[in-house]
């Protein structure tokens, strides 16, 4: 004898009637999984027809076809030759009674159930259950007794039994309530805690996103049986680089990576400057070229910003030293601008008809006791001119440098003549005052009586006026004599008769 299987009558037909077909859809977005996904879940009546069951439709109100055999649509019992409608979740089909599996045709079971009369009715099923099915009500997971249960935040079916042996493989039966808290019954319900990922879908994977700041990445996760999903391959969002990598996923590589500066690899010869660009997996490129020695070829090889410099050198800083890269031969035309004559005593050196002239460096630094020179490498000099006459100021005093500063000296003296009177004013120096009528010398001893007058010394008569001649002894002419210096003192000659 086939074994039995009896299932709790846990709801009245009266709530299958409220029934309605639903798509299996996962809380977590993915696509329905194999063995439940697609799979039909179903409902029994009371196996009364016309009236005595649960009425999914009113009797065919609806307008169905009438016929009521196997398979055929119907909205309730009544519609049904064995008067069964069943849910299959694609829709409501009449169902027939069967013995065993082999008054079923494939893809049916032949299924012990209790209907709400208490009877046990063996029923043709579809192989496919809703276990573990997304659901929001009991009605939803077909089979009366059934209930649609919360689990790991969302709703799933279960399916109804009393032992362990009644669940499938990777199930325990377990007691549950319903969503709605009014009803606990056994269940079939996954040992590994998780519907989204049973050993059954092992292999199986589903999208996933990788999602901060910078953007959001897209990878897949694989079901891994009993380990659950496994981590999501997704890259993590980073800012962009240059790498060749779409790094903040946003569908573009290296985007905004416009080309910047960049140098050379210093060597002995100096460094060169150019333009880095993003180069994809290779990243930063740079174009700049190393720098080499000097070759006379129209390039600046050394990256100094001169062309053939050093090849053709005059030593002459009003020229341009040109090398010809065509003949390799170096000319040397005129330049202007500003140069250096390398003498430290001109200044303002310009570049005039191929030679560099300067003017004279004024080094008078205005100091009376300093002396200014210039020297051709060192420049202005400017020595302590020590004991040379310098001027404070005061035209009464002896001023003279010490220190390379001007300090006082003694008072100064103001010659005085015999028809003048001198003294010293600061401001004017000496000032001599004319005398008149004071007894003065001409120089001539010949003359007595001299006298100043405005300040000059006028001679007075003649020596030898009323005076004998010394030379006579007796008479002497009476023109008178002549007065001759003779060894200091004056002699009065005559002609004697």
């Amino acid at each position: 004898m086939r074994p039995v299987r009896l299932l709790v009558l846990l709801a009245s037909l009266a709530l299958l009637g409220a029934c309605t077909s639903s798509d299996v859809s996962y809380a977590d977005g993915s696509e329905p999984e194999t063995g439940i996904g697609g799979g039909d879940a179903i409902s029994v009546g009371d196996g009364e027809t016309g009236g005595g069951g649960s009425d999914l439709g009113g009797g065919g109100s609806d307008g169905l076809t009438p016929g009521g055999n196997f398979q055929d649509p119907c909205t309730g019992d009544g519609d049904c030759l064995s008067g069964y409608c069943v849910n299959v979740r694609s829709g409501y089909v009449c169902t027939q009674l069967c013995a065993d599996d082999s008054g079923c045709p494939e893809g049916w079971s032949c299924r012990t159930l209790v209907n709400s009369g208490g009877d046990i009715v063996e029923l043709c099923t579809p192989d496919v259950s809703a276990l573990c099915a997304s659901c929001t009500t009991n009605e939803e997971c077909g089979v009366i007794g059934d209930l649609c249960y919360n689990l790991d935040g969302t709703s799933y079916c279960g399916q109804q039994c009393e032992y362990q042996r009644d669940c499938p493989e990777g199930y325990l039966c377990q007691e549950v309530s319903d969503v709605a808290g009014g009803v606990t019954a056994q269940q079939c319900v996954p040992d590994t805690g998780r519907c989204s990922c049973r050993p059954e879908q092992d292999g199986e994977s589903r999208p996933c996103v990788q999602s901060n700041a910078w953007g959001a990445c897209e990878g897949i996760q694989v079901c891994e049986g009993f380990s659950g999903w496994s981590a999501c391959t997704a890259n993590v969002p980073e800012e962009e680089i240059c790498d060749g990598a779409d790094n903040d996923c946003d569908g573009v590589v290296d985007e905004d990576m416009a080309p910047r500066p960049c140098t050379s690899t210093p060597n002995a010869y100096g460094v060169c400057e150019g333009s880095e660009t993003c180069q994809g997996i290779s990243g930063w490129v740079c174009d700049a070229p190393l720098a080499s020695i000097e070759i006379c070829d129209g390039i600046d090889n050394d990256c100094n910003g001169t062309i053939d410099d050093g090849l053709c050198y005059d030593g002459n800083p009003c020229t341009a030293d040109v090398c010809d890269a065509g003949t390799g031969e170096c000319a040397y035309p005129p330049r202007a601008g500003e140069c250096d004559d390398g003498d430290a005593c001109t200044t303002g050196d310009r570049c005039i008809e191929s030679s560099c002239r300067g003017e004279p460096m004024d080094c008078d630094d205005g100091n009376p006791c300093t002396n200014d020179t210039c020297n051709p490498v060192m420049g202005c000099q400017w020595a302590n001119a020590d004991g040379a006459p310098c001027e404070t100021g005061n035209l009464c005093t002896n001023d003279t440098c010490r220190g390379g500063s001007c300090t006082t000296g003694g008072a100064i003296s103001c010659p005085n003549g015999q028809c003048q009177s001198s003294r010293c004013d600061p401001a004017t120096g000496c000032v001599t005052d004319n005398l008149s009528g004071v007894p003065c010398s001409d120089g001539d001893d010949c003359t007595v009586g001299d006298t100043c007058s405005a300040g000059s010394c006028i001679e007075g008569r003649s020596y030898c006026e009323g005076r004998g001649c010394s030379n006579c002894s007796g008479d002497w002419l009476t023109l008178g004599g002549w007065c001759e210096e003779i060894f200091g003192s004056p002699v009065c000659l005559c002609f004697c008769i």
